[in-house]
C-alpha cells in the first residue's frame, strides 16, 4: 500500500510542474498531459484508501468482506480516465473550429514544457516499477490488490501518451508551428 502513497505522491509533483507549464505555454499537449496527471493524483489516493479498506474483516453489513470497495474504485477510475480524454478533444475541436490554435499557444517556452514531458514519462516509469513490485510482493503472499493492479496498468499506459506527446512538442518547436501541438494533444487526448 506504500506503493499507491509514493504513486500518490509523484504525480502530485507532475502535476504541480505540468499546470505551471500550462499556465506559461498553453499547450494543448502539456493540459492533456496536466490532467492526465491530477486524475492520477487522485486514483492514487482513492485506490489507497480502498485497498486499505478492502482489507476490513468482514462483518454484519458486509458478511462477505469489503473486497467489493476495489471493485468500485477500478470503475470510477475508468470513467474518470475516459472523461478526462474526452475533455481534451473537445478542447481540440474546439480550438480547430475557432481557428484559435495559434492564439494560446507561447512557443518561447515550450522547450521548459519539453523538459517537463521528459520528466514525466520518467516519473511514470518509477511509478510503474514500484507498483509492479508491490504487485509482485504481493502475489507471492498470494494477497492480489485490485486497487495496485488498476493503477499499475494505468501508469503503465500512461508512457505512451507522454512519449506521443514529447514528439508532438519536440515537432511544435522544431517546426514552430502551433497545429501540431492541437493535433497532438488532441490524439494524447484518446489514448488517455
Amino acid at each position: 500500500m506504500k506503493s499507491l502513497q509514493m504513486a500518490s505522491f509523484i504525480s502530485l509533483v507532475l502535476a504541480i510542474a505540468k499546470g505551471a507549464a500550462f499556465g506559461m505555454t498553453g499547450s494543448l499537449i502539456v493540459l492533456s498531459s496536466f490532467l492526465d496527471s491530477v486524475m492520477d493524483t487522485i486514483l492514487s489516493w482513492v485506490n489507497f484508501r480502498l485497498s486499505k479498506e478492502s482489507k476490513v474483516n468482514a462483518d454484519k453489513q458486509h458478511p462477505y468482506g469489503h473486497g467489493g470497495f476495489e471493485v468500485i474504485g477500478g470503475l470510477v477510475q475508468g470513467f474518470l480516465i475516459g472523461g478526462s480524454g474526452v475533455f481534451i478533444v473537445f478542447q481540440t475541436l474546439e480550438r480547430v473550429l475557432q481557428n484559435s490554435v495559434s492564439e494560446s499557444l507561447r512557443l518561447k517556452n515550450l522547450p521548459l514544457a519539453t523538459g517537463i514531458l521528459v520528466f514525466s514519462i520518467l516519473g511514470s516509469s518509477i511509478i510503474t516499477w514500484l507498483l509492479a513490485r508491490s504487485s509482485s510482493k504481493n502475489a507471492k503472499d498470494l494477497i492480489r490488490s485490485l486497487s495496485i493492479e488498476a493503477d499499475r496498468s494505468h501508469y503503465q499506459g500512461d508512457v505512451l501518451p507522454n512519449v506521443i506527446a514529447l514528439i508532438g512538442m519536440g515537432a511544435t518547436v522544431f517546426f514552430e508551428n502551433p497545429s501540431i501541438d492541437t493535433i497532438a494533444g488532441g490524439f494524447s487526448g484518446l489514448l488517455l
